[in-house]
């Protein structure tokens, strides 16, 4: 009786396995940066919001003193901005360029632009994340057929719309 369940089970083992190697090699599979030659430029404008300390002014009724004190509060707030995200895609690397509205003080960049780490090309979306500095992680991801940029994070987010851009043709 117990040599038919350890056939049964390995036979159930052995379909789920061939069915991994039937997807995996029907090319269903997304495709990893590593194996593409993907290159492309894309100028993304759009808009956002950051948390933000925000001061306060705040007047309070003393009992003590009988007299109105008034102080200034920090309170955590939500600012808006708009600006424009450059993407750059090379093949195997990715690296993107963000807008000023986005950016902490205390950054991680090399002249402005931020490396794409985990990069991954699907046939629909190109996703990774972007770390700005120790605190603040932002998840991208690229809609490839709408154009749509999402970068999120705890701290804030942006979203946009994204064109083709060919560096080697002028405007002027």
């Amino acid at each position: 009786m117990r040599m038919k369940s350890y056939f049964a089970r390995d036979r159930i083992l052995a379909s789920w396995f061939a069915c991994l190697l039937g997807v995996a090699s029907s090319g269903v599979a997304p495709v990893r940066a590593q194996d593409s030659g993907l290159s492309l430029n894309l100028i993304c404008p759009g808009s956002g919001s950051v948390t933000k300390n925000q001061p306060e002014i705040v007047s309070r009724y003393d009992r003590d003193d009988k007299k109105f004190r008034t102080e200034t509060q920090l309170r955590l707030g939500k600012k808006s901005f708009s600006g424009t995200a450059y993407v750059e895609v090379a093949g195997q690397s990715a690296r993107i360029r963000l807008p000023s509205g986005l950016l902490p003080l205390i950054r991680n960049s090399n002249d402005g632009w931020f490396v794409v780490k985990d990069l991954f090309i699907g046939e629909g979306e190109i996703t990774g994340t972007v770390r700005i500095n120790g605190l603040n992680k932002k998840k991208l991801r690229i809609d490839r057929s709408s154009g749509v940029i999402s970068l999120r994070s705890g701290l804030g987010d942006f979203n946009g719309r994204c064109d083709a851009h060919d560096v080697t043709q002028r405007r002027f």
